[in-house]
């Protein structure tokens, strides 16, 4: 078997490609970055224009889902239409 650096180097590419796949298909719909922006007391508005529309919608909760990601965001609102708390549960 001979040595060649070009398909060692396809490997690495490769590998570290799918590391980084599994780690955002970990991450919760939106991704990390959107949900921090979601903080108690925003307006439902507000939500909708940081995470776009829920695929679940009740009164009270919110729920993001996605095709190719394993968790889900959820968002709780108060009696007053604000953000009580997020629930935000991705693989890691």
């Amino acid at each position: 078997m001979k040595f060649s650096l070009r398909s060692l180097l396809l490997c690495v590419v490769v590998s570290a490609g799918l590391v980084v796949l599994l780690i955002k298909a970990g991450e919760p719909p939106g991704g990390t970055h959107k949900t921090q922006l979601i903080i108690k007391g925003l307006q439902k508005s507000d939500v909708r224009e940081i995470m776009g529309e829920p695929q679940e919608v009740s009164e009270e909760c919110w729920v993001y889902r996605s095709n190719w990601r394993t968790g889900w965001t959820q968002v709780v609102f108060d009696d007053d239409g604000l953000v009580a708390y997020v629930d935000a549960e991705g693989m890691w």
